[in-house]
């Protein structure tokens, strides 16, 4: 559960306005493009044996990626996506929302731009674990997965958890 602030909570029953910041960095978390402005679009969530989240985003385009090295191009960019709500003060509380590869940019017929992309999970489900490797006797279940994953992404950061956790 993502922590709020007590005026997060009172205001929700009452006027504001909605909020969502993207930002968009190569994997290492460089900043590529800061507020990228969004016409539409939607994250959905699949939780079948694995959380998995996929977005699709619709921005203008002047924001189609022509190459490789633009801020938005699939083979270059993350996008992070932070939603909540905006204070009369023109402050606002915002919450993370999505973290994932751009994996197409598509024109649309209307001259909108949509990027379909995908979370950071697509990166280890596409990583060829190519070394048979075995378990380190004695760690934990926990940290053999982050290992694995890891692997996959070196730049991974792991929260605490809260599962009964066994040596392999």
């Amino acid at each position: 559960m993502l922590t709020s602030t007590s005026l997060y909570k009172q205001s929700l029953p009452f006027p504001h306005s909605r909020q969502v910041f993207i930002t968009a960095t190569d994997i290492n978390g460089v900043v590529l493009m800061q507020d990228v402005p969004v016409v539409s679009g939607s994250v959905s969530a699949s939780l079948t044996s694995r959380v998995t989240r996929s977005m699709d985003l619709e921005v203008t385009d002047d924001l189609f990626p022509t190459n490789p090295d633009h801020p938005l191009s699939p083979y270059k960019s993350v996008l992070h996506v932070s939603a909540g709500i905006g204070y009369p003060d023109g402050s606002s509380e915002s919450f993370p929302v999505f973290t994932g590869r751009i994996y197409e940019a598509s024109r649309n017929g209307d001259g909108s731009v949509t990027l379909r992309c995908d979370d950071l999970a697509a990166d280890v489900l596409a990583f060829r674990f190519e070394q048979p490797t075995s378990s380190s006797a004695g760690a934990s279940t926990v940290a053999q997965i982050q290992w694995f994953i890891s692997q996959a992404l070196p730049q991974a950061t792991f929260g605490v958890n809260d599962v009964d956790d066994q040596a392999t």
